[in-house]
């Protein structure tokens, strides 16, 4: 069985990616955060950005009047790409109110490695296990959940 890079599946066919119910489990579970650790949850579920990636955000990446986040892309390898990632309406609202009360720095002041950490308390607090219940399922499983609907 050959599987390509973009595959869901690893080379011995498990899974990568979280499957649209354990993202809402997932979901389900960030609602008991702190409001901060919440919305870097969500900002990666719902985005697709690396840990690296949310944590590097600030005020200015944010356009709440068309609830559109501009994320740089660290993975280029020294090119500058910015992406515009459409965010839901409460997600882009409730980011924007976190900017005010920081006074334009970061959304999240924590490291990479608290980061980690958060995403894989929400992700063992859901029931959710595997190779798959790792920041990069979480990242990626939206992804592949919609193109998975889409399937004939």
């Amino acid at each position: 069985m050959e599987i390509s890079a973009r595959s869901a599946y690893d080379r011995e066919g498990r899974r990568k990616y979280l499957t649209r119910a354990e993202g809402q489990k997932f979901l389900g579970q960030v609602v008991h955060l702190p409001k901060v650790d919440a919305l870097f949850c969500l900002t990666i579920y719902y985005t697709g950005c690396r840990i690296s990636e949310a944590l590097s955000l600030r005020r200015n990446s944010l356009d709440s009047e068309t609830n559109v986040i501009r994320i740089q892309s660290l993975k280029k390898r020294g090119r500058k790409e910015i992406r515009r990632v459409p965010l839901p309406e409460f997600l882009s609202a409730q980011l924007e109110e976190i900017a005010v009360s920081n006074d334009g720095q970061r959304f999240w002041p924590f490291s990479r490695t608290k980061g980690w950490r958060i995403v894989k308390r929400v992700m063992a607090d859901a029931g959710v296990s595997g190779m798959h219940a790792t920041p990069k399922g979480l990242r990626h499983g939206l992804e592949f959940a919609e193109r998975w609907s889409k399937s004939p």
